[in-house]
């Protein structure tokens, strides 16, 4: 006769023994020339994770050069509201569906204006099998972690691409890390990043 056991979570079950199950790591180590930075693998609070400095040279705040694990605040909690799930940050509340208020015009250097140009920062790379739903553009898990993963691994960096009614859109890398949500479309979990942090090119 079969012996039903009860596995609490975070737990694991060999043979008739309970054991700790491992945590997933937060953030793999880089080397960066003689220094090592660390690369998050999940979504992290750009609000208030540590992960710029103050560059004398420039009179400007910057993006630090090497950020160690624990500069991440990856306390992330999901809630929901009128228009549906959202994370936000379990430390300072801040909600990732909005910028971080002066974070972008802090971590830029003061350059002259120049006549706009659509131009890509770095090589598109294209999401296979992605779609647009409600506003979002979603991929497989797999293949979020798959593009995710590239663009840490690639030194000139890529652009998150889907194409959709005849248009491609990109995305940075730094957002499409962090603005997006799991979703449920026609059965199947994906990851969808709203419409509004993509751009035609």
């Amino acid at each position: 006769m079969a012996t039903v056991k009860d596995v609490p979570e975070g737990k694991g079950l060999s043979g008739h023994e309970l054991y700790e199950l491992p945590n997933d790591p937060s953030a793999y180590e880089r080397r960066m020339g003689n220094n090592t930075t660390y690369v998050p693998l999940t979504v992290f609070c750009p609000s208030c994770s540590d992960i710029v400095q103050y560059d004398r040279r420039i009179n400007a705040v910057v993006p630090k050069w090497t950020v160690m694990e624990s500069d991440y605040v990856f306390n992330i909690i999901y809630d929901e509201d009128e228009a549906g799930t959202f994370a936000r940050c379990g430390a300072c509340n801040h909600d990732l569906r909005n910028e971080v208020k002066g974070l972008a015009s802090k971590t830029q250097p003061k350059q002259r204006k120049r006549k706009k140009e659509r131009t890509l920062l770095a090589p598109a790379e294209l999401l296979e099998g992605g779609i647009y739903h409600n506003g979002y553009f979603a991929c497989s898990i797999s293949e979020f972690k798959r593009v995710a993963k590239k663009g840490h691994e690639v030194k000139s960096g890529i652009s998150p691409a889907v194409e959709f009614g005849g248009t491609t859109y990109v995305i940075s890398l730094s957002k499409f890390i962090t603005f997006w949500k799991e979703m449920e479309i026609e059965n199947e979990t994906m990851v969808g990043i709203p419409r509004i942090y993509w751009k035609e090119v």
